[in-house]
């Protein structure tokens, strides 16, 4: 029986896709290995979305190509790069097949080739193993021209899935026993829209999904702004299956830089739309994507941002230095800023944006949450509220999979602490460490 291991960089997105391809390869009766090294089938599913994700992806294609311990083994590689750097990648020595985004069917078809007569039937969905949340894909490419994002140039145009087709893995998903499902993909608030008929496609969707058996959460990916639509504001609202949480990509709280990005909405519209977003939806929890170090950022830009962070009030900011990506309009127009200046103003606002988070969940001490408990970590159950903020709590029951209502003690760590309503008083003591499982 050949085996197989995938390494995947990057995005839900890819990691979909490489779930996909793992559970197709399961089914055809291969065998998965823990060790990528020994596997007779190494799939690297590419990342080139910033700098540091193409030196990762090239590591691990450096490292697969010059393996010794399957030297009849087969190396594949998948994924973003491969649009990005095709000439590298198959000038080295060592790698078997090279796949880009827009060749997945000759991948897909290629994948056949290992289909044994002996398949296997798959009870869990691929990749999700024990966890108890599930990404599912919707949507991919994106019809957006911001300055510095290379993805439309590897995924090109926004598509859609099928609604049928969702519902279909949704079920899939629940009856699998996942309480909740993230909606993914490179740009989901344009799922649908090149379809006609339907007002509202992601609403219309969401509503489907909500129908669906044992499904408990809904969660949305990032989602842009312009996306955010007063429709899907009020379902969040009243919904029992939505998630309130909204992951937005601002990326920069000053005008000027949003322009030179080519963004198509400013501050003032971004600080107007959480605000009514807040009105809307109780204890709505915004994230979001903010990148330092734009080329046209000065200092005075940089300041600005940090002042519209402490405005917005982001639970979770994903900090992403600016990298310059060859083929985006960002590359040919701007020269970098010093690496030194980015990474200080990376840090300046990670600082910024931690205590920003700290105060949030302050104010939530002695609130109740639903928790989705997921895993023991350092002799606690952990796992997240609705609102994606991560809860600790002390209990020697067996809780993965469930979703419990959790009373807020304190905060710990980057989360917070709490216990079982009704049990929350004889956990006070427990703050100098977890009980233990007996």
């Amino acid at each position: 029986m050949k085996s197989f291991c995938i390494k995947t960089l990057g995005c839900k997105v890819n990691q979909c896709e490489a779930d996909d391809v793992r559970q197709r390869l399961l089914e055809f009766g291969l065998s998965e290995s823990r060790d990528f090294l020994t596997a007779d089938i190494r799939i690297i599913n590419t990342c080139c979305v910033t700098g540091r994700a193409e030196r990762k992806s090239r590591q691990l294609i450096r490292q697969a190509a010059r393996c010794e311990g399957r030297p009849d083994g087969c190396v594949v590689v998948t994924g973003c790069y491969p649009g990005y750097e095709r000439k590298w990648i198959e000038k080295t020595e060592g790698i078997d097949k090279v796949f880009g985004q827009k060749e997945k069917r000759q991948f897909f078809s290629w994948l056949k080739t290992f289909e044994s007569r002996r398949k296997t039937r798959v009870v869990l969905p691929a990749g999700h193993g024990g966890r108890t949340r599930a990404f599912l894909k919707i949507q991919d490419g994106c019809d957006n021209r911001c300055s510095y994002c290379v993805v439309p140039l590897m995924r090109g145009p926004s598509t859609s899935l099928g609604s049928a087709h969702v519902l279909a893995h949704a079920r899939v998903l629940a009856e699998s026993g996942r309480k909740e499902i993230v909606l993914t993909g490179v740009n989901i608030g344009s799922f649908g829209k090149k379809r006609a008929g339907v007002k509202q496609p992601l609403v219309h969707l969401i509503r489907a999904l909500e129908k669906v058996e044992g499904l408990e959460r809904i969660r949305l990916s990032s989602i842009e702004a312009g996306d955010v639509s007063e429709d899907l504001i009020r379902l969040m609202a009243v919904s029992d299956k939505l998630c309130p949480h909204l992951h937005i990509p601002f990326q920069s709280g000053d005008d000027q830089v949003l322009a030179a990005m080519n963004r198509r909405l400013r501050a003032a519209d971004y600080l107007r739309l959480v605000d009514e977003a807040r009105k809307a939806v109780r204890n709505l929890a915004v994230t979001c994507d903010m990148i330092v170090g734009f080329p046209v950022e000065e200092e005075r830009q940089f300041r600005q941002t940090l002042s519209f962070v402490r405005q917005v009030r982001p639970l979770k900011v994903h900090v992403f230095p600016f990298s310059l990506r060859r083929g985006t309009a960002a590359a040919s127009a701007y020269k970098p800023l010093a690496p030194g200046v980015v990474k200080e103003r990376a840090d300046v606002l990670r600082t910024v944006a931690s205590e920003v988070a700290q105060g949030l969940l302050q104010e939530r001490v002695g609130s109740l949450v639903d928790v989705l408990c997921e895993q023991r970590e350092e002799g606690w159950w952990t796992g997240h509220s609705a609102e994606y903020f991560k809860v600790y709590v002390d209990s020697r029951e067996h809780l993965h999979n469930q979703i419990r209502r959790v009373r807020v003690l304190g905060l710990r760590k980057e989360g917070v602490f709490g216990g079982f309503v009704g049990e929350d008083r004889g956990l006070l003591p427990a703050l100098g460490g977890p009980a233990t499982l007996s």
